[in-house]
């Protein structure tokens, strides 16, 4: 009797959460519906790669319910090798893990400000992209996000972030509280106020021809200057 109780409570469990979300493809787009809180989060599309420019709307409508989409979920366009651009729009906060893993082909991104985290390896081998620019709003950005992004050429963050800043113009991502360098490009000035490289810091950047290290830098990380030919 017992096994049966808890069987009924386990389906009854899965169903109540399965009412509770949906997923659907509106303009192209897969999302996964929260039909609680109306949020709706961008997600891997199996069926057809994203490819092309894409541009992700602020809110979404499904069977008569408006939806605010606040984020692009772990590996929501990982591999879309014909994806070229892509406009998030001023609701989205997070951009999870590897969400742009390997997308060779995308040349620009606008990260708005309502962004505050960026996932791990989120632009891994983005080997097309040739700047990033960080908003004030951006908090927490993960181990190895831009890594392998060949391409890059101008690195900026606003002014106005506590956490992250590109001092002296340097064309890098430097992590304020520690000073370390966390993602470098074929243009980055190290600043004398930097004590560390991170960890794959230069990674893939091919493009680099030489660099100063200043005397101020104590540790190099692990592969900071791995596959620069």
């Amino acid at each position: 009797m017992k096994t049966k109780q808890l069987f009924l409570l386990l389906f009854m469990s899965i169903m109540s959460v399965s009412a509770l979300a949906d997923e659907a493809i509106i303009d192209g787009i897969r999302y996964d519906l929260d039909n609680e809180t109306l949020q709706a989060e961008v997600i891997q599309n199996s069926d057809n790669q994203y490819s092309g420019n894409i541009t992700i709307p602020e809110t979404v409508d499904y069977e008569e319910k408006t939806y605010r989409v606040t984020a692009i979920r772990d590996y929501a366009f990982v591999g879309c090798t014909g994806l070229t651009s892509i406009d998030i729009p001023n609701s989205v906060t997070t951009v999870g893990n590897y969400a742009f893993y390997g997308c060779k082909s995308l040349t620009s991104i606008d990260i708005p400000n309502s962004v505050t985290t960026i996932g791990i390896r989120a632009f891994y081998e983005c080997s097309a992209l040739t700047s990033i620019s960080i908003p004030n709003g951006v908090t927490s950005i993960e181990a190895q996000a831009f890594i392998g992004c060949s391409g890059l050429e101008s690195i900026t963050v606003g002014n106005g972030n506590a956490n992250y800043d590109s001092r002296e113009n340097c064309n890098a991502l430097i992590e304020t509280e520690t000073n370390t360098l966390i993602a470098g490009c074929k243009n980055t000035v190290i600043p004398n106020s930097v004590t560390m490289i991170g960890y794959g810091a230069f990674f893939g950047c091919s493009g680099l021809t030489s660099i100063d290290i200043p005397n101020s830098v104590t540790t190099i990380g692990i592969h900071a200057f791995y596959k620069c030919i």
